[in-house]
């Protein structure tokens, strides 16, 4: 009877295999499921930031655009977004004139970026910008050349379909 009741060692080893496994499974979808998680808490959270919104009027239309006029808003600006629908924007005013620089940190999508001095005048424009320029090393950083007071980001080609160009003051 002593000899059924032993555990051939193979069959333990097997089961102790067979546990680590579940365990190392258990784990992963732990680890999966708490970045996934912790993920939707930041885009919720970042999409429930307040942000008022504004009207700007160029040559050849209008867009509505959030404007981001704090740090913490400025430092998230359009990150962890998918898209950005046509005719809307973010409006980034800055403190005071100066050479802002603009990168492409989190993006998933391509923009165009109009810089404006402090009379709303456009003095700077970059379009079809790549969210691939944060990955290069070190990532590309856009600026304008001359003072600006607000740089706009678009969906890409809204530039030209709003006809906009350096000179152009954008009412808003």
């Amino acid at each position: 009877m002593n000899e059924n009741r032993k555990t051939n060692p193979v069959k333990k080893i097997l089961i102790a295999i067979a546990i680590l496994i579940v365990i190392f499974f258990a784990a992963a979808y732990a680890e999966k499921y708490s970045s996934s998680k912790q993920s939707t808490i930041s885009q919720t959270v970042n999409m429930n930031m307040m942000y008022a919104t504004t009207t700007i009027s160029a040559p050849n239309g209008t867009v509505v655009a959030q404007i981001s006029d704090t740090p913490d808003k400025q430092t998230q600006g359009l990150s962890d977004r998918t898209s950005l629908p046509v005719g809307t924007g973010m409006l980034f005013v800055f403190d005071s004139p100066s050479p802002q620089y603009m990168w492409m940190k989190d993006m998933e999508f391509p923009l165009d970026m109009v810089w404006l001095d402090a009379n709303k005048r456009v003095v700077h424009i970059e379009t079809n910008l790549s969210p691939n320029t944060y990955l290069t090393n070190p990532p590309q950083i856009f600026y304008s050349p001359t003072p600006a007071l607000y740089v706009l980001e678009l969906p890409v080609n809204d530039v030209a379909r709003l006809e906009i160009t350096v000179g152009t003051s954008l009412k808003f």
